[in-house]
Formats: structure tokens, sequence, C-alpha cells
């Protein structure tokens, strides 16, 4: 049998509207090494995205390097696959060394689907590829789709049946449900079907931040540790798995509780400014049928954690039904398409005055054409 823990997704690094997010990421961090520590698994599975950006800041490198050191003193198999936000090269650097000490890194592809063994089981990482990674090694082979590339990639190995076998990878799935700020359409790659990886017991994916099946109980993203936008509402979990010997999976949902959540207020100005402050990250929704003189100044003294502010009223509903996108493009002038964006953005039409701006710097970028 093998237990495990999977995760994905930490975005060591990231900013939400401006707010730094260091505090509420180490708290995270602090509260999954409770949770590995409490259960013990054979194989912590980190499915990519460690960083938000390919050039991490220094503290951002601290917090992710105490976070494995410290799961390396424990009695788990760490594995850690590259994202499409990650270092692939940096992650990569010291990988050799580390791997002898149960820490296993794969920051790139290598031509090679890099395989590691605890046991009976067989593990294997697969960070995240476009096509052309694939191409590079594989030249004689045609690949039409990344489909046809991770199938290239996963058939290139001999997959042992007898024993228990997991992926871990970090692609976009087809069928699943994104969680409202992950990048999921990188170089304009399709995702790929979950019937790929049918030769495996056990998929940990990174990449979508909602936790969820994808196809098959079997293939998994375990989602984000935080909330890292406004549109995402789900809570937060963990996966804790356990694969028997005869390929039976049980998995459970371990709930992470944030040490900020980000939250929705919805209700008139004064329903809200009555209705008390919270150190969550708050984006508030307005419902008052007129523009609330001041509004954000209110709200950013209310809330020490404000993020943004919308109305939704009937002059905004009736707006929004009101933008068409579409008709014969081919007509439209550069002023017909910023008036529309511009009503999209402020929600209210353009002044004459701003009408004239607006055509001075047409002629002056496109000349009288």
């Amino acid at each position: 049998m093998l237990s495990f823990i999977h995760i994905s997704d930490l975005h060591i690094g990231k900013r939400l509207s401006g707010y730094e997010l260091h505090d509420d990421q180490e708290y995270m961090l602090r509260e999954l090494e409770s949770i590995i520590e409490k259960r013990k698994p054979d194989a912590v599975f980190i499915a990519g995205d460690v960083y938000d950006r390919i050039n991490p800041a220094e503290e951002s490198t601290a917090l992710l390097s105490g976070f494995l050191e410290r799961l390396q003193s424990g009695s788990s198999e760490i594995f850690v696959i590259a994202g499409n936000h990650d270092p692939g090269e940096k992650l990569s650097y010291l990988s050799n060394i580390v791997d002898k000490s149960g820490l296993h890194i794969q920051g790139r592809f290598s031509g090679v689907l890099e395989k590691r063994s605890i046991g009976n089981s067989d593990i294997y990482m697969l960070p995240y590829i476009r096509i052309a990674d694939v191409r590079r090694y594989f030249p004689d082979n045609p690949i039409e789709s990344l489909s046809d590339a991770i199938k290239l990639v996963l058939d290139s190995v001999s997959i042992d049946e007898e024993r228990i076998n997991v992926l871990v990878a970090h692609q976009a799935v087809l069928g699943a449900v994104t969680g409202g700020s992950e990048d999921v359409s990188i170089g304009g790659e399709t995702p790929i079907p979950s019937s790929v990886f049918s030769s495996f017991d056990y998929v940990a994916l990174g990449h979508i931040h909602r936790a969820q099946p994808v196809g098959v109980k079997s293939v998994r993203y375990s989602g984000s540790m935080l909330k890292y936008s406004v549109a995402e509402r789900e809570g937060k979990v963990v996966l804790y798995g356990k694969i028997s010997d005869d390929g039976s999976l049980d998995i459970e949902e371990i709930k992470l509780k944030p040490l900020h959540d980000v939250v929705i207020r919805k209700g008139s100005f004064s329903e809200i400014m009555s209705g008390g402050s919270t150190d969550d990250y708050v984006h508030v929704i307005l419902t008052d049928e007129r523009d609330i003189p001041d509004a954000l100044s209110s709200l950013s003294a209310l809330f020490p954690r404000f993020l943004s502010l919308e109305y939704d009223n009937a002059r905004t509903r009736s707006f929004s039904d009101s933008i068409v996108i579409g008709g014969d493009e081919s007509e439209r002038t550069p002023d017909e398409y910023f008036a529309e964006l511009f009503e999209m953005m402020t929600r209210k039409k353009m002044s004459d005055e701003q009408k004239a701006v607006l055509d001075e710097s047409i002629r002056e970028i496109w000349g009288d054409a």
C-alpha cells in the first residue's frame, strides 16, 4: 500500500490586489506541515507552481526552502515538479544532490519521464511541458497536439502493472472546472483528455486551483493552498490518499483554514458600513441604485484588507445586457472599439470632450486614413 499527501499551486510570492501574502502563505505552509506530520504519509506530491514567478524574490525562495527542509526531517519522500510559473532550470539545479536525501525535484523535462520508487510503488514525475518541449526530444514522431505529445512521453516508459504507479503532473485536463485565478491557456495549447493517464493508479495534478477529480476518481487536482482571486469561492483542501496493492484508491479531503479568507460582502452601502469590519480580504458588491461618493475611501477605511468594489443594480444589469460583442467587425472603426471598451470598464458613455481627445489621438496614430 502507498499513502500520500497531494498538494499543488503554492504560488509562493504571489500578491492579491497589491497585498503581500507572505504571512498568509507561511501560515498555510505550517498548516500543511502539521497535517503531514500527523498523517505520516509515505509520499508527499507537490504538483507544480511552487513559485508564482520565474524569478522569485529572495524571501520567496527562503520560504519554500524552509518548508521543504522541514518536510525532509520527517519520514515522507517528497516529490516536487515545476509548473508553468516555476523557474524549471533553477529547480533542477541541485536535484541530483537533494534526490539522495528523500527530496526529489523535477524542474524541467529532459526527454525522459523520470521515475523514483518507494517499496512496491513507482512515482513518475512530469513537469509542465509544451509541444515544443517534446518535439525537441522526439523529432521523428508526428506531434499535432499537446495530447499527442504527452501520450508519446508516457508511452516511452515501460510501466510494471504489478506495481502501484503514480504520475505527478502539471497540465490542464479536459473537463476540469477552473478556480478563477489560473492561467489555463498558456501558449494557446488545448486541455488534454484524462484518458491519456489510463496506465496509472493515481495522477496527482497541479495547474487548476479548484480541487476535483477529472473524468475518473484517480485523476485529481488538489487545488491551490489559498484563494488567489475573488472568483475563487470554493474552500481549500489537501488530499490524503491510500492506494492498495490491488490498485483500489481511497481519498480524503482535509479542509484548510487560512489566516485570512477571501470573502464577499454584498448589500447597500449603509448595510455594509454598519455590518462591522473583518481581517479577511474583502470584495464589496453594492446594491445601491446610485453611485456612492467616496465609497472606495470609506470601504478602505473600514476593511484593512479591502480588495475591490462593484455595483449590482438595475443600471449595471441593464448595461451588461446591452453589450453585444460581434457583428461585422470589418465595418467597425477604432473609435467604436475604444468607446465599447470604455463603457465596459467604466459603465458610462464617453462624453463629447472625451470623444474629441480620442479622435485627436487616433489621428496622431493612424493619420486621416
